[in-house]
């Protein structure tokens, strides 16, 4: 895990990841959906 950015956009969650020859690529993770949580 180099330079990785993580962030949440509303509910989905997703992570930066810029490779070596400088390339973005945007990781979304939806593994887990809010569970009880009303913020």
């Amino acid at each position: 895990k180099g330079g990785g950015k993580q962030g949440s956009a509303g509910d989905a969650q997703f992570e930066l990841i810029t490779d070596a020859s400088g390339r973005t690529t945007i990781k979304v993770k939806k593994e887990r959906p809010p569970t009880r949580m009303k913020i």
